[in-house]
């Protein structure tokens, strides 16, 4: 719902402490305009985490302003992707990053 309870969820705190209900993410898609805690506060939080740092993130946003583009980067993105505005862009690139993600890319899991 926010960046607070996906911080929660990551860590396993409060309700989602049971590891079992809580499984790690293989890939996070991070929006920049979460509620409570903002997209690149909850990068930081991820990146500064040794639990959590090796999940790759990718940030998908409505912004096209060149310093989200590099401030996510800075704080250890591994993709910036433009939210296309329609319904099938979106799909089209689900489905990019989904290939990408689960049969091209060797993700470290250690």
């Amino acid at each position: 719902m926010d960046g607070e309870e996906l911080m929660h969820y990551l860590r396993r705190e409060g309700r989602f402490a049971d590891p079992d209900d809580s499984s790690r993410p293989d890939l996070i898609l991070l929006d920049l305009n979460m509620p409570k805690m903002g997209g690149e506060e909850a990068l930081e939080a991820i990146r500064s985490d040794p639990e959590l740092k090796r999940i790759p993130v990718v940030v998908l946003s409505t912004s096209l302003e060149p310093g989200d583009v590099h401030r996510s980067y800075n704080l250890g993105a591994n993709s910036y992707i433009t939210k296309p505005e329609s319904f099938e862009g979106l799909t089209a690139v689900m489905k990019a990053l989904a290939s990408y993600w689960s049969e091209i890319v060797t993700v470290s899991t250690a």
